[in-house]
């Protein structure tokens, strides 16, 4: 099956290299840069339990493309979700595969209805370290779902009809505000990921057992004051103690 589909998934450059996978290298590549990213993804692709007809690369190129904020498909619709979704699924090859008797896994794949591949996406997601675009899509995803339910509704049922537009009309705020947060100041927003990503990575190296121990040796304190090498921790006291 997938040998007779491969070729669907072939589409014009796009330039994906900043994204934490870049999806314009050959499908192997992509498996295996996939692979790295978390364990989880290793094993997804190794046993594919999802029950999905769809190749691997495909699914992992929609991710990419329709999540990472890095992605030019993401950055060119930016608060247009579903014409986002749509061209990802268009990208990716999926799109074609629906035409092809593959339309039911499609679907699942774009509406999220498929457990696996949505941890997928949220563990993707997650591994950006930007948990506004994270929120941001999941708010997204929300009114998608809650859209297509409102749609299909009772309307001779007036109370549960008001309650789905109210929760609609919920969701759709939240992501007003976090579009704003998001795309009003993308210079701002950048700067903040990369600060984030500096930080954490200086305490992971400073933090593993060999760095500690070396400090050790070398006589270095463990754990530097953010007051300076020379500043004294006072001796501790209770309230109404003579200082004198």
């Amino acid at each position: 099956m997938y040998s007779t589909i491969k070729n669907l998934t072939k589409t014009n450059k796009m330039d994906f290299s900043k994204c934490l996978v870049d999806i314009e290298e050959t499908d192997k590549e992509i498996e295996m840069s996939f692979s790295r990213l978390h364990e989880s993804f290793a094993q997804w692709i190794a046993e594919r339990k999802d029950d999905l007809k769809l190749p691997t690369p495909a699914i992992i190129k929609y991710i990419v493309s329709c999540y990472d904020p890095e992605s030019r498909i993401v950055k060119d619709n930016k608060a247009r979700w579903t014409v986002k979704k749509k061209e990802a699924a268009r990208f990716s090859g999926i799109m074609a595969l629906a035409n092809k008797g593959f339309e039911e896994d499609v679907q699942s794949v774009l509406y999220c209805k498929n457990r696996t591949v949505n941890t997928i996406i949220i563990r993707y997601i997650s591994l950006l370290h930007d948990r506004d675009f994270l929120m941001y899509a999941i708010y997204n995803e929300m009114l998608v779902s809650q859209g297509s339910q409102l749609l299909s509704f009772d309307f001779d049922k007036p109370a549960e009809t008001a309650k789905a537009k109210e929760n609609l009309e919920s969701i759709q705020e939240d992501i007003i505000k976090i579009e704003h947060k998001l795309f009003s100041g993308d210079d701002v927003n950048a700067l903040k990921n990369v600060l984030h990503e500096m930080s954490a990575e200086f305490m992971v190296a400073e933090l593993r057992p060999e760095s500690l121990v070396t400090k050790y040796e070398r006589g270095e304190e463990i754990v530097e004051s953010p007051y300076g090498p020379d500043y004294e921790v006072s001796k501790m006291r209770f309230l109404g103690d003579d200082l004198s």
